[in-house]
């Protein structure tokens, strides 16, 4: 039975039993994961000095509600590695989910697919995804590497052993959750190899404030929204003539080769 853990705050309990009740099938086991409350913390921006293994935080300060986001995941990392769990879904409890969610994160090939991490969700509106190592999934979904960034964090599968690392590489909240799974420029700027991480296409998990289609429901809006931390991430001289002389060729594979994402 595969566990899909639902991080969810005390004074948002209805959201998680809208998940509970959207959800409840015999092939997955659901547990609640009390989110800690950013609200607890000062107003205040912290910024992370540099712990050994974990990402270099670069002058990032994160708001207090962005760390409270990372404590929270970092909490389901550490209690995968407690109890030992091969695999497991993280969910936020903001989201919407496909009528085949269970149908696709309990795909046995989706199950031996050969990444690290697998984003269930919809955020950029296109990515590139890598032509190599694709699997058919059921209902006309893939899941491929994703060679382009694509933040959001509402949504993945993990392995144990990604779990553990991630504990370490989350050290002192360097910087946000999402760019801690999936932005591969950081972990290159921190000397990290990064996370080999697929894609479902289309996406079968959409934040609420992210969605399109006229779906508007007060409850679940976003509580980090605008109040994000600093951004600061000074390049060297190396990497910024690498990055200016890789721009353009970057830009073009991208224009010609990245792929709307959708959720359906």
């Amino acid at each position: 039975m595969l566990n899909v853990f639902v991080i969810n705050l005390d004074r948002h309990l209805a959201r998680w039993e809208r998940l509970k009740a959207e959800l409840a099938d015999p092939r997955i086991a659901l547990h609640r994961i009390r989110a800690f409350d950013g609200t607890r913390l000062p107003d205040q921006l912290y910024p992370s000095q540099p712990e050994p293994g974990a990402l270099d935080p670069n002058g990032t300060a994160l708001s207090r509600f962005e760390v409270g986001c990372l404590a929270s995941h970092r909490f389901v990392w550490r209690k995968m590695v407690t109890l030992g769990l091969e695999r497991a879904v993280v969910l936020e409890d903001d989201i919407y989910a496909s009528k085949d969610f269970v149908d696709v994160i309990t795909d046995e090939k989706l199950a031996r697919a050969p990444f690290d991490i697998v984003k269930l969700e919809k955020f950029a509106r296109r990515v590139l995804l890598g032509r190599k190592g694709r699997i058919e999934l059921g209902n006309g979904r893939i899941v491929a590497p994703l060679k382009s960034h694509n933040a959001g964090a509402a949504g993945y599968i993990l392995t144990r052993a990604v779990a553990e690392r991630l504990v370490t590489l989350s050290r002192n909240f360097p910087t946000g959750t999402d760019a801690i799974l999936f932005n591969f420029q950081l972990y290159r700027l921190s000397r990290q190899k990064p996370f080999a991480v697929g894609q479902i296409a289309p996406a079968i998990v959409i934040q609420h404030d992210l969605r399109r289609d006229g779906t508007h429901d007060e409850s679940l809006k976003s509580y980090i929204g605008r109040r994000r931390g600093k951004r600061e991430r000074p390049l060297s001289l190396l990497h910024r003539i690498e990055t200016e002389i890789t721009r353009p060729a970057r830009q073009l594979e991208f224009l010609l080769r990245s792929v709307p994402l959708g959720f359906e």
